[in-house]
C-alpha cells in the first residue's frame, strides 16, 4: 500500500476529528477526489477551507516528492501559529478583564452616590 492510497481514508479521518460538520463533509469530498486519481493539493483546493499559501507550498512538495515532511513542517508552523495568537488574546484579556471590572466599580458607586447627592440638594435646597 503506498502513502497515496492512506491519502482518502486519511482525509476522512481528519474531517471527523476536526469536529467541524462543515470541515466533515468537505474532507469527504476531498477523499472522493483523491480516491478518482486528483491530486491531494487539487482536493483541498476544492474544499475552500485551506489558504493560497499552504495549497502553494502542498502543491510544490507534491511534485517534489516531499509531501510527508512538508506536512510535519507546516503542522509545526501552524501550530506556533495558534500558540502565538493564543498567548496574545490571553496578554489582552487581562486588560479587558480589568477595564470592565473598573466600569462595574464605578457603576456601583455612582449608583450608591446618587440618592445621597439628590437627598443632600433637597434638604439644601
Amino acid at each position: 500500500i503506498t502513502n497515496h492510497a492512506l491519502a482518502p481514508e486519511s482525509l476522512m479521518l481528519a474531517g471527523v476529528a476536526s469536529g467541524s460538520m462543515r470541515m466533515a463533509q468537505s474532507a469527504k469530498k476531498a477523499s472522493v477526489l483523491v480516491k478518482n486519481g486528483s491530486r491531494l493539493s487539487e482536493a483541498l483546493a476544492a474544499m475552500h477551507e485551506f489558504r493560497a499559501s499552504f495549497l502553494w507550498i502542498m502543491s510544490n512538495a507534491e511534485n517534489q516528492g516531499d509531501l510527508g515532511h512538508t506536512l510535519l513542517r507546516l503542522a509545526d508552523a501552524y501550530e506556533k501559529e495558534v500558540e502565538r495568537r493564543a498567548n496574545m488574546v490571553v496578554a489582552l484579556a487581562a486588560p479587558v478583564i480589568i477595564t470592565v471590572i473598573g466600569i462595574v466599580i464605578a457603576a456601583f458607586i455612582i449608583s450608591i452616590f446618587m440618592p445621597i447627592l439628590q437627598l443632600s440638594s433637597l434638604v439644601s435646597g
